[in-house]
């Protein structure tokens, strides 16, 4: 209510709803559209990210050799040379699974974890803010690696989740203030 005084005030008793008169505001006075934008954004972002790791899963561990004779002559060699790492025996074909995986269960990780968040920054988004900031960073410079070694479309989606993601942060940081 206080709100809505001072705004009928600075418009000589005519009243504008807060959000017009630009009226900084409380989460708490702020009405239930508004509220759902990081919610959104967060969500958003975990959608992109099980997409990227269904994905990378199907394409990229779980495929089979789709680009000719020279292809599963370098995964045959990589499977062949094995060495000891860490007391155990090795090859490099192990390696590029095992980071394949790696990344599989990363992204689920991720996916779940900005679908949990979505429901937390309902309440405590400045708590949660420089968790989102810091994976913003993340799928940038996940974006900027797959750019230098990987495929296109590894960097749009990662491109898209970062995007998401400071969707939520600058939403969140309005919210705050």
């Amino acid at each position: 209510m206080t709100h809505r005084l001072v705004v009928e005030k600075e418009r000589g008793g005519q009243a504008l709803s807060p959000e017009i008169a630009g009226v900084a505001m409380t989460s708490s006075s702020l009405p239930s559209e508004v509220l759902l934008k990081p919610t959104i954004s967060l969500r958003v972002a975990s959608v992109l990210t099980f997409i990227h790791c269904i994905a990378h899963t199907v394409r990229g561990v779980l495929s089979a050799p789709a680009h000719g004779e020279a292809e599963i002559a370098v995964i045959e060699t990589m499977k062949s040379h094995s060495f000891s790492f860490g007391g155990f025996s090795r090859t490099y074909w192990d390696f590029h699974l095992g980071y394949g995986w790696f990344l599989s269960f990363i992204l689920l990780v991720d996916g779940l974890l900005f679908w949990y968040l979505a429901g937390v920054c309902k309440t405590d988004s400045i708590v949660i803010r420089p968790v989102v900031a810091l994976f913003a960073f993340n799928f940038l410079m996940m974006a900027i690696v797959s750019w230098k070694f990987f495929a296109l479309g590894p960097v749009i989606i990662e491109l898209l989740i970062a995007s998401s993601l400071v969707a939520a942060f600058a939403t969140m940081a309005r919210r705050t203030m």
